[in-house]
C-alpha cells in the first residue's frame, strides 16, 4: 500500500480548528525544571460527562481529560519553543488538528463543552 493512500485513509480527526492552550506543570523538581513536560488542553472539548473537564494531551499519556480550572491553577504557560514538539505531534498523522492557539478559556468554551447532543 502506497504511502499516499494510506495518508488519504487517515483522514484528520478535526477537520475545523481546535482552540488549544499549551501548559507546563509547576514544579519544585529540579529535573522537572530542566526537561519540562508541556501539555495541550482542548478547552473547547469535553474530557467526561462533568462539565469542569475538558480534553487534553501529552506525549506520554495520549489524550485523556483533564480539569481545566486544576491544571490552570497548577501549571504554567508553555513557551513557543517548549511546546513546539508537542504542536508538531497534534499537527502530523494520526491527529491532524489544525491548532488555534490561545492563552485562555473562554465562557464559549465551557458552553461548547456543556452542549448535550
Amino acid at each position: 500500500m502506497s504511502k499516499t493512500k494510506i495518508d488519504n485513509e487517515l483522514l484528520p480527526l478535526v477537520e475545523q480548528t481546535t482552540d488549544v492552550v499549551f501548559r507546563i506543570w509547576r514544579s519544585d523538581d529540579e529535573l522537572q525544571d530542566q526537561h519540562p513536560s508541556p501539555f495541550a488542553l482542548f478547552p473547547g472539548l469535553p474530557g467526561t460527562n462533568d462539565p469542569n473537564t475538558c480534553a487534553c494531551f501529552t506525549h506520554c499519556g495520549q489524550h485523556a481529560s483533564a480539569n481545566y480550572s486544576r491544571c490552570i491553577r497548577d501549571s504554567r504557560p508553555a513557551k513557543t519553543e517548549e511546546y513546539a514538539a508537542l504542536r508538531k505531534e497534534l499537527e502530523s498523522v494520526p491527529y491532524r488538528y489544525q491548532l488555534r492557539i490561545i492563552k485562555r478559556a473562554t465562557v464559549r468554551h465551557y458552553s461548547q463543552r456543556t452542549v448535550k447532543p
